[in-house]
């Protein structure tokens, strides 16, 4: 609540700024209501809660009608004869233009917890339902937006994941000529991707940029450790014709995690 008070009126009324914020101080205070659980109590409690009531003042026209004096005849200064009383901005050190004319900033944070994207399309709506009630030559932009640099972590997991299907299908067709070991492999990305996110869940992991980035890279590693496990399996398989495929994957991975039982 901005008050802008006039030095020739309060001249004309022998009044000092000193008087009118006394005066503002004394007729808008917030006057505790009591407490709960408090003492005397025949049962104690834990905590005690303190009840605050309402200030009398809630907009503008209550601040004018605030009494700075009353005279013998009755009648009556109020603080609207001697100041200007407005809603405005607590602060006005700042000169905020935006391609060189005057703009009001305003910062938009969400709360801990919160999703960013939801909170950003909440606000973008919000200010399209607004501006169907600005006057004429107020407009709204937005030249900071975070949420931004999230949608393209978000598209670029997405990218890794569809890169990371096709090139693996690819590679292992043209070096292994084996559908079978192909479809193998292709299907170990989506299932690190669905492992990934259930331990996310479970864990109580959010979906941020470093969770981002460590889906990407896990895929990649998965990835190549596929590709790896495959073709040692399919090696073992074509050097022993005798050997089950259960044990060329016992042997592969033996062989692959240096853990490979042959005499050096």
């Amino acid at each position: 609540m901005r008050i802008w008070m006039d030095p020739n009126k309060l001249a004309q009324y022998d009044l000092t700024p000193t008087e009118v914020a006394s005066a503002i101080r004394a007729q808008n205070t917030e006057v505790p209501a009591g407490s709960l659980a408090a003492t005397p109590q025949s049962e104690p409690r834990a905590f005690t809660y303190t009840i605050t009531a309402g200030g009398r003042l809630n907009n503008v026209d209550d601040f004018r009608n605030i009494f700075l004096r009353t005279n013998p005849d009755g009648s009556a200064l109020r603080l609207d004869d001697v100041a200007r009383i407005e809603l405005g901005a607590s602060f006005y050190g700042v000169n905020a233009k935006l391609n060189g004319a005057g703009m009001t900033p305003i910062i938009i944070n969400q709360q801990p917890g919160a999703n960013a994207l939801e909170t950003a399309e909440a606000v973008r709506n919000t200010m399209v339902e607004l501006k169907e009630r600005f006057p004429p030559g107020l407009d709204y932009v937005v030249p900071y937006d975070t949420t931004l640099f999230i949608d393209a972590s978000v598209n670029t997991v997405v990218k890794v994941f569809i890169e990371a299907f096709l090139i693996v299908g690819v590679i292992l067709f043209i070096f292994l000529q084996n559908w079978r070991f192909t479809v193998i492999a292709m299907s170990v990305v989506p299932v690190a991707v669905l492992a990934t996110f259930a331990g996310f869940y479970l864990f109580g992991f959010s979906i941020n940029l470093l969770t981002l980035f460590a889906l990407v890279l896990s895929i990649g590693i998965v990835v190549d450790d596929a590709i790896l496990v495959v073709e040692n399996v399919e090696r073992v398989l074509s050097e022993d014709e005798d050997i089950t495929v259960m044990q060329a994957t016992i042997r592969a991975m033996k062989e692959v995690g240096g853990l490979s039982s042959r005499p050096p």
